[in-house]
């Protein structure tokens, strides 16, 4: 199972590592597919009652749909797989066998996109047709027989844009990327959600809360609006808020290494020891560049009494990220303890 999901994410990587002696593209304003299998891309995944979990790693989740036809452009297929982003659909893989099923989806990817000429590469033949919001390629090895295609949407996520308007302090430009999100899907609630952290980032505390309620509201199992009012709460030390929604948002996407890292925090600041050290534990598994993780989790294991445990996370900061807030504190601890 993890070496099929493997796949599929190296899958995804291919299109930017292929050097051309290895595939031919398409590139240009090619007729982009707004779907696949008639699921638009971003749609949410609590929309779609016929999937069927398959793989969860982080933010993806791979599935597989009830009753789905073993087709594609015509040729049969030995598998079909959704790929999932935050929950959004992002991506399919489409898996198929033999010479026969490969000549016919090939004519279908050209009739459908645009021919590319090339001569033959062999072993494994690569076809790319290179959107702006989405990438195809077409893969086949004529020694195992196997080949995949694989749809990739890849439009900047709306939170990429807007945390990087508000890592510069860009405030006016975060809100005109809402403000057009907004205008296009009043009830967008990532969209919303997001309004709540710029009206948090800006100390407007009441109208960020309001905001969140409004989001949660519309769509209840969203659950990054749950982890940031939960930030919320723990910026303004309301530790039992806190904790009761970064339950809810660890219950509804457990595989999220933020929101383990953030329930981890509420509960070592309520003493709650055993608990936050099993979700700090979690959270550095599931992203071991997590530097707070990492902090809190050394000082839960200083508060039980597991000093060689608290030393090696602490000590991962200072050789890893020696000019963080927390490697600053961490070097004041020291000199504490050492007087």
């Amino acid at each position: 199972m993890a070496k099929y999901y493997s796949r599929i994410v190296l899958l995804f990587m291919m299109s930017y590592l292929l050097s051309p002696q290895h595939a031919l593209s398409y590139v240009g304003d090619y007729n982009e597919p707004d779907n696949f299998n008639d699921i638009k891309w971003g749609t949410s995944i609590h929309e779609l009652k016929d999937m069927v979990l398959y793989q969860k790693e982080g933010d993806k989740i791979v599935c597989l749909r009830k009753y789905d036809t073993m087709k594609f452009g015509g040729a049969n297929v030995t598998r079909k797989a959704y790929i999932f982003t935050r929950n959004k659909f992002s991506g399919a893989m489409i898996m198929f066998k033999n010479d026969n099923n490969t000549d016919i989806i090939r004519k279908f990817l050209y009739d459908s996109y645009g021919y590319v000429f090339s001569d033959k590469v062999d072993p494994v033949h690569q076809v790319h047709w290179i959107g702006k919001n989405v990438n195809i390629t077409f893969t086949y090895n004529k020694i195992s027989k196997e080949g995949d295609v694989v749809y990739i949407h890849q439009e900047e996520d709306l939170r990429t844009q807007f945390f990087r308007s508000l890592e510069m302090m860009d405030f006016v430009k975060a809100e005109i990327i809402l403000n057009e999100a907004l205008k296009k899907s009043p009830n967008d609630v990532s969209a919303i959600d997001l309004l709540g952290n710029l009206y948090f980032a800006k100390g407007d505390i009441n109208l960020a809360l309001e905001t969140y309620k409004r989001a949660i509201s519309i769509d209840p199992k969203y659950a990054h609006t749950y982890f940031d009012r939960g930030s919320l709460y723990l910026s303004s030390e309301d530790y039992n808020k806190a904790l009761k929604d970064l339950r809810k948002a660890v219950q509804l996407d457990p595989g999220y290494a933020e929101f383990r890292m953030a329930l981890g925090v509420a509960l070592f600041n309520l003493n709650e020891l055993n608990e936050a050290k099993k979700h700090l534990v979690e959270a550095v598994s599931l992203d071991q560049s997590l530097t707070t993780a990492r902090f809190y989790l050394g000082l839960t294991y200083l508060k039980l009494g597991e000093e060689d445990l608290a030393i090696q996370h602490h000590r991962w900061i200072l050789e890893n990220d020696p000019e963080s807030y927390e490697a600053q504190q961490i070097r004041s601890l020291s000199k504490t303890l050492s007087k």
